[in-house]
Order: structure tokens, then sequence, then C-alpha cells
């Protein structure tokens, strides 16, 4: 009988030595009922590209997301405010002291501008659950054409002139000279002036006139050969609809 209690004593003890060894094993996290998680963009809620120009787009950026809790991190979710940016994320579940990476693109046009876009991640963080990046980018042109990049023709009739003026502004810092140009079709007259010198901060109207021939599209290009770097051609296009004209032989298809 003396056996049989102290073999039962053994094995109790034996079943407690092992709860307590399994209960020690377990991570911390999961020990910790109470434990909330924390989501940090690493660096900061707001990624700034600064200066760029359209020869960088896309834009990039490999973002850190860090899970500073102390339970599992979970983003179900990752919203760009607009098509023109996206961002994969690598891990949507993070355990404590875990990193994931934001795969961010974003697209800029060729338009001079203060680009400001934001991202929104849904997260299980109880004092995050809608966690805002913001994108920043100052967008700078070198060679812009304001106020559109297209010369558009408006009230265009057989036999009578038609004129598209657009200004050129040169937004670089060195001195931009306008080498060389060409149009089509040929019967387009321009201003412009070989040899011209476009200091930094300078802008000048460059005009485009044509009497059309035929009625129906109109379509033309000009290219502008220059000496800067980045833009050794501008090329930019031009149209409008003309109307057959009482005064002139709607006829004719040539020219057009």
């Amino acid at each position: 009988m003396k056996r049989f209690g102290f073999t039962l004593s053994f094995l109790l003890l034996a079943f407690l030595y092992s709860c307590f060894a399994q209960t020690q094993d377990k991570p911390e996290v999961s020990a910790d009922s109470n434990g909330v998680p924390k989501l940090e963009i690493v660096g900061g809620d707001t990624y700034d590209w600064k200066d760029v120009t359209p020869k960088n787009n896309p834009l990039t950026a490999k973002i850190k997301i860090r899970n500073t809790g102390s339970a599992m991190l979970i983003i179900p979710d990752v919203k760009p405010a607009c098509g023109c940016t996206t961002a994969p994320l690598d891990n949507d579940s993070l355990m404590p002291g875990e990193e994931a990476t934001l795969d961010v693109t974003l697209r800029i046009s060729d338009r001079s501008q203060n680009l400001s876009k934001t991202i929104t991640l849904i997260t299980n963080d109880p004092k995050a659950q809608r966690k805002i990046l913001y994108l920043k980018a100052n967008v700078v042109v070198p060679l812009e054409w304001i106020p559109r990049n297209w010369y558009s023709f408006s009230d265009m009739k057989i036999g009578y002139e038609s004129v598209a003026t657009l200004t050129l502004k040169n937004n670089s810092s060195i001195p931009v000279k306008l080498m060389d140009y060409s149009v089509t079709p040929e019967n387009i007259n321009t201003n412009i002036s070989r040899g011209k010198v476009l200091n930094p901060g300078e802008e000048i109207p460059i005009t485009l006139r044509v009497k059309p021939t035929a009625s129906g599209r109109f379509n033309c290009n000009l290219v502008i050969k220059t000496n800067h770097p980045d833009y050794p051609e501008l090329k930019i296009s031009g149209s409008g609809s003309v109307s057959e004209s009482e005064l002139f032989n709607n006829t004719n298809t040539s020219g057009k």
C-alpha cells in the first residue's frame, strides 16, 4: 500500500512539473492576455521625396512597418487614396517586434506641383485603427508648357487664320537655348527664334498660326531642339475642328 502511495505521489509531482515547464516555454505575448498591438511607421508618418522631376517617374519607396506592442498586429487592408499610388504589404500579421515592408509606388505627372497623397492602413491597433501615411513630393518640370501641354485651336474655318498660344517657362537652374524647331504640317507659322536663350525663371509665349484648307479634324506637331541635358527635344501636339466656310473652296483637301 505504501508503495502504491509513493508511486501515485511521484506521478502527481511529475505531472505538475510538466505543466510548469510547458507554461514557462510559452511566448510572453501568448501568456499575457492583456497585451495590445501597436503600429509604428519607421521614420515617421510622412514620407517626403522632396524635389523631383518627371524623369523620376514613378517615385518609389520601401517603408517599414513595426509592431512595438505586446500582441499580434494585424493589417487586413491598405488603401491608397488614388489610383496613382500602389502600396502592397509583404506581411499583414506581425508578432511583437516584427517588421513588414510597404512597397510604395507613386506616379507623377509632367506638371510642376506640390504633390500630397495619403495611404490608410486598417489595423487592430486600438489607438490606430485607421493609420494614415502621408506622401509628399515637389514636382519640378525644368521646361514647362503653361497652362497645358498641348495646343488647342478653336473656331477653325477653311481659309481663315487660326491662332493658338502657349507659354514656355524655364524652371531649371541653367540657361536653356532653343536651337532649332520643326512643325507639321508645314503651312504652320510660329514666332520661335532660333538661338533664343531662356534664362532660369524666364518664360516666353510661343504662337502657332495656320490657315486650314479642309474641313474636319486638324492635327499638328511642334518639335523644339534645346541644349538642356534632360530635354534635348521638346515635343508638343495640337488639334482643332475645322468647319466649312462660305467664302472658300470647301472641297480642297490639301494642307490638312
